[in-house]
């Protein structure tokens, strides 16, 4: 009996599908209002790539619990913590270009919500 070699993607680290989340989680709010809402968090960090993993889900898990009727803990090992890291390691570049653009006017002294200077 031959055996074949086994496949990289067999043994690489697989991004989870949607399917791998609890089936009552909502897709779209899950990637819209709580994604979302992590993401912007992780923009107002110090270091977005150093998040430590404990403060990473003691917030996952206070947005939680404000923005779902359902109670569900959060940890290292579950399926919501591992979806939104995945979804955010794409997406921290657009964060930090938006966040640039932000410092730069910041440091200028323009802020968007500040008035026009009258002439």
């Amino acid at each position: 009996m031959i055996q074949k070699a086994s496949e990289p993607a067999e043994t690489a680290y697989k991004r989870l599908r949607n399917g791998a989340l609890p089936a009552w989680i909502n897709q779209d709010w899950f990637r819209h209002k709580f994604i979302t809402t992590y993401m912007a968090f992780v923009g107002e960090t110090t270091n977005p790539w150093d998040v430590p993993k404990l403060q990473a889900v003691q917030v996952m898990q206070k947005i939680w619990d404000a923005i779902s009727t359902r109670k569900y803990e959060i940890t290292s090992d579950t399926p919501v913590y591992t979806k939104v890291c995945d979804q955010l390691a794409p997406g921290m570049n657009d964060i930090m270009v938006h966040f640039r653009r932000f410092n730069a006017f910041r440091t200028r002294g323009v802020l968007l919500s500040d008035p026009p200077a009258s002439q």
